[in-house]
Parts: structure tokens; sequence; C-alpha cells
């Protein structure tokens, strides 16, 4: 019995915070699409993307982060 209260606090507590951070729902009616290096993606309309290209010994390196906003 101990244990799933403590699992239930845990929980609730978990969204609590969640809801707390006012993040809004992912826009996937109207997807926003990034590409680079060869490399496609769609992302919910409400989120933001950035590239970033850095070069280390010869090589080419891309990241691509997608976030929510």
């Amino acid at each position: 019995m101990q244990a799933r209260i403590s699992s239930l606090v845990i929980t609730l507590t978990a969204l609590s915070l969640a809801s707390a951070c006012g993040e809004r729902k992912p826009d996937v009616k109207n997807p926003k699409s990034a590409s680079a290096a060869g490399v496609s993606l769609e992302y919910p309309g409400n989120w933001k993307h950035e590239v970033e290209v850095e070069k280390a010994g010869g090589l080419e390196v891309t990241h691509i982060t997608v976030e929510s906003v």
C-alpha cells in the first residue's frame, strides 16, 4: 500500500510540474519543415529549429535541434 501511495504522489507531482511549465500542445496540423546536410524533417508548427554547422578535423558536423516553445 505504501508503495502505491508513493507512486501516486510521484506521478501527481510530475504532472503538476509539467503543467506548471505552461508548454503548449504541439501544433501537428500545421507542420514546419527543415533540411540540412541531406536530412529533411517535419516538426510541429509552434516549435522552432536551429541548424549549427561546425568543422572539426577536416569534417563538417551538422546539428539540427528542434524544441518546443
